[in-house]
């Protein structure tokens, strides 16, 4: 399982927020070790990207002027790792600066799911109200469908055996 987190704007009506909602998974991103610069200009994270890029390229440069060429490799993977580890916490920093919110930490196994968690705890499932006349007819339906005399068996049962002591 892994950790997400949910950010929104503030100040806007429910229904913007929840259209700009922003689900951000916390932890460690693999690709972002394999191509760190990459993964960062994915997540629009630019200031981010090309401090890594010139980070790369002075310790390569460094490579040629110096005696540390062996530790080059291992330099360079420990900027992967970083970026690997922190990427996701800058992309939220990023969200926080632009006036996003963190609403809640979501344990799923993706993101779909962490999506569906917070989306299904946080829908309005109070009932709208209705008009009168809408209210009328469907009362008037409902007294058509309970008739005892239209389908007998319904309200006259519960679980194996009935009201009135017959198991039918």
């Amino acid at each position: 399982m892994a950790s997400f987190v949910v950010l929104e704007p503030e100040g806007l009506n429910e229904k913007v927020q929840a259209d700009r909602t922003v689900i951000v998974r916390d932890g460690f991103a693999f690709f972002a070790l394999i191509v760190p610069f990459f993964w960062l200009l994915s997540k629009r994270l630019w200031l981010e990207a090309f401090v890594v890029l010139a980070a790369t390229i002075a310790i390569g440069s460094a490579a040629n002027t110096s005696q540390f060429a062996p530790a080059v490799p291992f330099l360079i993977f420990l900027v992967s790792v970083l970026v690997a580890l922190e990427g996701n916490n800058w992309q939220i920093a990023k969200l926080r600066r632009r006036g996003f919110v963190e609403k809640a930490v979501i344990d799923a196994n993706d993101l779909g799911e962490a999506e569906i968690r917070y989306f299904v705890d946080h829908a309005d499932l109070r009932p709208q109200p209705q008009s009168a006349a809408s209210v009328t007819e469907t009362t008037s339906q409902q007294r058509q469908l309970k008739s005892p005399l239209q389908f007998p068996h319904i309200g006259s049962q519960i679980g194996l055996v009935s009201h009135r002591g017959d198991n039918s």
